[in-house]
């Protein structure tokens, strides 16, 4: 795994996260 490919999944992941969690709230 290269390391932008990480680095956009992470921030993807992030996103998601953020996403999920204020529309749970």
């Amino acid at each position: 795994m290269s390391l932008s490919s990480s680095l956009s999944l992470v921030l993807y992941l992030s996103m998601v996260t953020r996403t999920t969690g204020t529309t749970t709230k």
